[in-house]
């Protein structure tokens, strides 16, 4: 095999994705044979740095020894078992390590496919949630101007980038979005801790009318796809500082980090968010990326109160 005959078999057969495929007449496809570290190799040995990190989430590198050597060991013992009606002891530590990162405030784990699929369990969660209480007309959702949260049809609804929603507006569920704490939107002469204070007012007037529709607020730590900017510091104040008047309004607050590990900040950062949620999703560095087609590679942890539904025996949640 060489680049050449790689890149032929790959236009005839793969449908690239976030990608015009005809741009590959001009612009070919780069071919990988192998990965070492943060280096790509093609088949002629040239290497390639991989700056993007594998779509931002190989956190420690390719062909990583120790994540290989666990791979093999649990394929070994058992390459999976489905979790409605069964359990494994590789679900249960990683689910007490989750929750435990929550200091226990977020408890029982939830898992899926991928992070859009983790969006679209929680919309649904969020809504099932209201049902299960009696409140089936809180069923919309509430998100943040210029947020990515996913391309399925239930994501890209509480998704606000117009690249990826106007080919599918048509089949997308009205959402409501509110102002987005980005400090570079502020006014000539407003700090960023004013300007997210007013972001934070704007939520705040937006649940005190429509909190009897609203099933959930779905924010990111972490903002990145259409603008590639940081923002836990901005959202977070907006958040808690009306934290109040979102318990008050009876909208739960589903908090969806999609992009790397960065997002959770940390413990301390990742708690003083989490106080605030009904539930929060990982996404694809639960597993670094490493065999993605054959692990559950998403999952989210919802508060011990919102369990409560389920667990009592109300119904059950599909995903």
């Amino acid at each position: 095999m060489n680049n050449r005959q790689l890149l032929e078999r790959s236009l005839k057969a793969v449908w690239h994705p976030c990608t015009q495929m005809q741009a590959h007449e001009t612009l070919p496809l780069v071919p990988i044979s192998r990965g070492e570290g943060v280096w790509l190799y093609d088949f002629e040995g040239q290497r390639y740095l991989d700056a993007i990190s594998s779509w931002w989430v190989n956190l420690f590198g390719h062909a990583n020894p120790r994540i290989n050597a666990a791979l093999r060991d649990q394929l070994e013992r058992l390459e999976h078992v489905m979790l409605a009606g069964f359990s494994h002891e590789p679900v249960v530590e990683l689910s007490e390590k989750l929750s435990a990162l929550t200091g226990e405030t977020l408890g029982h784990c939830f898992y899926a496919s991928d992070g859009a699929s983790a969006t679209e369990i929680a919309l649904k969660m969020s809504h099932h949630y209201w049902r299960n209480m009696g409140r089936p007309e809180k069923c919309r959702y509430l998100s943040l101007a210029g947020s990515y949260h996913g391309e399925t049809v239930g994501a890209l609804a509480v998704t606000d980038v117009a690249l990826f929603r106007d080919a599918y507006a048509p089949l997308l569920r009205p959402g409501a979005t509110v102002p987005s704490p980005d400090a570079r939107l502020a006014e000539a002469g407003e700090s960023p801790s004013d300007y997210a204070k007013r972001c934070a007012r704007a939520l705040e007037d937006h649940l005190v009318e429509h909190h009897g529709q609203i099933a959930a607020f779905i924010v990111e730590p972490m903002a990145v796809v259409s603008t590639r900017v940081m923002m836990p510091r901005m959202v977070t104040p907006a958040v808690s500082a009306r934290r109040p008047t979102t318990r008050d309004s009876r909208s739960r607050l589903p908090s969806i980090s999609i992009v790397t590990s960065g997002a959770t900040g940390g413990k301390k950062r990742f708690t003083s968010v989490a106080i605030t949620i009904g539930k929060r999703t990982f996404s694809s560095r639960v597993t670094s990326r490493t065999l993605a087609m054959l692990i559950w590679r998403s999952a989210f942890v919802v508060s011990r109160r919102m369990t409560g539904g389920w667990i009592n025996g109300m119904s059950a949640i599909y995903e």
